[in-house]
């Protein structure tokens, strides 16, 4: 399950949905049922995947096994993390609001196809429910889709060319001061 910035020591309104949605989509009849919870300290001094745990736990009284990825900063690196806990599992579910459990999806066909075979939809989408928060992900989904995000997001060579493009930018911006400047000094003399 992916997390979402959390600021404060409990869970937010964003993860306590992705939490109902993650222990609702467990299967029951599956001989280890396994709900890993990703999200490292981004927004707070506790990670997102212990406020998580502690919702799941405190308040849904889910008793199941969990495993925390309390180190991932990013979507790619919640997959990334999840990944060793997940390897032998007969299926995957990667749950979120739908938006960013697709990212998910698509991320694990990146990192590993092989893995990614065995997906299936998780139950984070029930009609009527939050619906503030499903138009809300949905416009962030679009905005992330259109500003690029979403593709950096799930191809980790665009992250490097984004920077390495940036590096280019702003040393052409420096040395356009440095000619300006040496311009500027030659038409005062």
């Amino acid at each position: 399950m992916l997390g979402y910035r959390n600021r404060g020591e409990r869970a937010n309104l964003v993860n306590r949905f992705r939490v109902r949605a993650g222990v609702r989509s467990l299967d029951v009849t599956a001989e280890r049922p396994l709900l890993v919870l990703c999200g490292g300290a981004v927004g707070g001094a506790t990670t997102e995947a212990e406020l998580m745990k502690r919702y799941a736990r405190d308040e849904l009284g889910f008793r199941g096994t969990i495993i925390l990825d309390p180190d991932s900063h990013s979507t790619w690196l919640n997959i990334a993390n999840a990944i060793p806990h997940v390897e032998d599992a007969d299926t995957i579910k990667i749950v979120s609001n739908a938006p960013h459990a697709e990212m998910g999806r698509e991320i694990l066909w990146t990192q590993r196809p092989d893995l990614a075979a065995r997906l299936v939809r998780g139950d984070e989408h029930r009609f009527g429910e939050a619906p503030l928060l499903k138009i809300l992900g949905a416009l962030r989904a679009t905005q992330s889709r259109l500003s690029g995000a979403w593709r950096t997001a799930t191809d980790p060579h665009a992250a490097i060319r984004q920077v390495t493009a940036e590096h280019v930018t702003d040393q052409r911006a420096i040395d356009q001061r440095a000619i300006d400047q040496q311009a500027t000094g030659r038409s005062q003399r």
